[in-house]
């Protein structure tokens, strides 16, 4: 669930862009310019960034959420000089980015064993069919978190099991099939190496 600085800056350019014809007698403000000019907005936008890095855009996604649109708003009030909007929305998404902090905290906390099986998944790694599986999985997650992050944990936890089962079955199915599939490549690696002359006992019984 993580996004490349690139693209991110790439989507804060489009945003910039997207309001260019609002009215201004004022020249448009690049996105370097706002970042350097403003720095509320530059601290919002990489606060931002670390907190999606570290997964808080599925641990306390309503406030993630709130502090993405403080930001955009920010952006596009900058672009366009209105200079006093922008700080207004700068400083209530980093007040946004405070309660997702304290949010995603007690995520982690009571989701403490689903994100561990999470990540052991994601380490096994997945093809193209176990990400969307991941991604229904992860879809579970956000609103699970959603629930803690309004106020209701006890309802959140009765939901760790299932989330839990199906992250470690996501694991156990990646492990198979990688575990098939380098079995597959070692034997095909072995006949082109002649294995298949010198072993025919030992290759045949094993089919795929």
């Amino acid at each position: 669930m993580k996004i490349t600085v690139g693209l991110y800056a790439l989507s804060l350019l489009l945003v910039i862009i997207g309001l260019g014809g609002c009215a201004s007698s004022q020249p448009k403000l690049s996105l370097d310019q706002i970042l350097s000019q403003y720095t509320e907005i530059s601290t919002l936008n990489n606060e931002l960034k670390e907190a999606r890095d570290n997964g808080a855009n599925y641990l306390a996604p309503e406030s993630y959420e709130e502090a993405r649109q403080s930001l955009e708003t920010a952006m596009n009030a900058a672009h366009n000089n209105v200079t006093d909007e922008a700080i207004e929305a700068a400083t209530e998404g980093l007040q946004a980015i405070a309660r997702m902090k304290d949010v995603a905290a007690s995520s982690r906390k009571i989701l403490k064993e689903v994100l561990q099986a999470r990540e052991r998944a994601l380490a096994a790694g997945l093809n193209s069919q176990q990400t969307e599986k991941l991604a229904e999985l992860d879809e579970e997650l956000i609103k699970t978190s959603s629930l803690i992050e309004e106020g209701d944990a006890e309802k959140a936890k009765q939901l760790r099991p299932g989330l839990l089962e199906g992250y470690e079955q996501l694991e156990l199915v990646t492990l198979k099939q990688n575990t098939a599939e380098q079995a597959r490549s070692a034997i095909d690696y072995a006949k082109k190496q002649g294995a298949k002359k010198y072993t025919p006992k030992t290759l045949a019984p094993v089919s795929y």
